[in-house]
């Protein structure tokens, strides 16, 4: 807000750099808050500044592609966001801008979904996952991979790979980060449990043969009470809530028909879990 209240000269007619910036940015936040008219309006505010040729123009015009993208998907109208995703790409691809590259088939990958194309997103998913592994971004590597699912589950395909994947990007964006605070908010987001939850679906859905009916994160947790972990430090080891932890131990009792910890641990060294 002080960008655009500090832009404009003694004249009121210049707009800068930072301004537009602003203006995106502003938008992005309102996006993430819920509130797309909000958005809406600081992007046709930005809208006829796109004529104006500054420096720097091309990445808060390809900015501006994409959030007008994520408002189109807010909206319900893929068909836009479709539009917003090549004009981004477009821009992308002139000036070798692989992040904003990755980030236009991330963005197209969505929509794709979103009209019911399920083979059109996987391919333009694919080249998000490629492209954010080139460049080694962190947050698109996960998030890539979470909508690579997504399109693999809407084919009837196995996602776990790339929902296993993405959750393992997120373990070590998790550990990057120094504040306890800022890790544990990061880990109870909203896309990090859809994540969570994707995934523990899909691993429930393989046909893979497993002692006692456990599901692979069963196995996880009882591998690791059998190293005599309680259920606060497996949470911490997996990422996942102590509630969620204790539903699973109990799970994992019934399941393998054991009273305690002690007798789990000793069916699991018995399997070969230890």
């Amino acid at each position: 807000m002080r960008a655009l209240e500090g832009g404009p000269d003694s004249h009121g007619e210049r707009v800068t750099e930072a301004e537009r910036y602003a203006l995106v940015d502003l938008a992005t936040d309102e996006l993430t808050l819920g509130n797309p008219e909000a958005a809406a309006e600081h992007l046709r505010a930005f809208a006829p500044l796109l004529e104006q040729h500054e420096y720097g123009r091309i990445r808060y015009t390809n900015r501006y592609h994409l959030v007008r993208g994520e408002l189109a998907l807010a909206q319900g109208d893929p068909d836009a966001a479709i539009l917003a995703a090549g004009d981004a790409a477009l821009l992308a691809t002139e000036n070798d801008m692989r992040k904003n590259l990755a980030k236009s088939r991330l963005l197209a990958g969505r929509a794709l979904l979103l009209q019911g194309k399920p083979r059109e997103a996987e391919t333009a998913l694919a080249e998000g996952v490629a492209l954010a592994d080139e460049i080694a971004h962190g947050s698109l590597r996960w998030q890539e991979r979470l909508w690579l699912g997504h399109a693999l589950r809407a084919r009837n395909r196995d996602a776990a790979i790339p929902y296993r994947e993405a959750m393992d990007h997120v373990a070590v964006l998790a550990r990057g980060l120094d504040d306890d605070q800022m890790r544990a908010t990061f880990l109870a987001s909203s896309r990090v449990n859809e994540l969570r939850e994707a995934l523990a679906t899909a691993e429930e859905a393989l046909p893979a043969e497993r002692p006692a009916g456990l599901t692979a994160r069963e196995l996880d947790v009882l591998r690791l009470l059998a190293r005599h972990q309680t259920d606060k430090e497996i949470a911490e080891t997996l990422f996942l809530s102590p509630r969620t932890v204790s539903t699973h131990v109990a799970n994992i009792f019934v399941k393998l028909n054991v009273s305690n910890r002690r007798e789990a641990a000793a069916t699991a060294a018995a399997l070969g879990l230890d």
